[in-house]
């Protein structure tokens, strides 16, 4: 399975979902390698890791300086991290993406598990044949929304991020979509505190992974 995550407004949660997808693939097929692609620049602090000094920037511009599998970090037996690396990611219309997205489909195809943190970066258009589903990250807020319905990409499910005191509801936000809510992610205190003290690898937030884990259940069906 290749899932894309994607949100048109910055602080919707992308990270934070991807995140757990992977965490929750990691611990519902332990025998298959998951790889979390970080193209915002937050999964290694989110894991706790240290920021590489190579990643996916860098092996794009310089892609004979290394070996694909040198920018893939351990983070977890069965879960590596392909970081973002220090270097500018090239624009979505380039053709400098379509290296990098064969050599993840072809460990896809080889039965890793991919889930890509694309953040509000733009979606290029060489993802879209290999990718099996793309989810919209979005909160139940009008200013996301509004760009969301005006976003070219087309989406197989949104998981709504909420929090207290908003006003539009999870309701609202399939409403104005038109696209079904696949997965509810409450950002409670608990998840917020884990996520930002970096221990959501090694303390994962159990309402977290139980909310995304039917997502990756369903990624599993042949």
């Amino acid at each position: 399975m290749f899932t894309l995550c994607w949100s048109p407004k910055g602080g919707s949660g992308t990270s934070v979902v991807a995140v757990g997808l992977a965490i929750a693939a990691m611990k519902n097929s332990p025998s298959t390698r998951t790889i979390l692609v970080d193209l915002g620049g937050d999964i290694p602090a989110i894991l706790g890791m240290d920021e590489p000094s190579i990643g996916l920037s860098e092996w794009i511009s310089q892609p004979s300086m290394h070996d694909f599998d040198d920018v893939l970090i351990e983070a977890a037996p069965g879960l590596s991290v392909l970081a973002r690396g220090r270097a500018l990611l090239p624009e979505s219309r380039s053709g400098a993406w379509s290296r990098a997205i064969l050599e993840l489909s072809s460990r896809c195809a080889q039965g890793s598990m991919i889930v890509v943190d694309a953040g509000r970066e733009p979606i290029a258009h060489d993802w879209k044949p290999h990718v099996t589903r793309t989810l919209l990250i979005v909160r139940p807020c009008y200013l996301a929304l509004r760009r969301a319905r005006l976003a070219e990409s087309s989406f197989d499910g949104v998981v709504a991020v909420t929090e207290p005191d908003r006003v539009l509801t999870v309701a609202d936000i399939g409403s104005v979509l038109g696209v079904d809510v696949v997965a509810h992610v409450p950002m409670t205190g608990d998840i917020a505190r884990r996520i930002d003290a970096g221990v959501t690898l090694t303390r994962p937030p159990k309402q977290l992974i139980d909310v995304l884990t039917p997502l990756v259940d369903r990624s599993c069906r042949p």
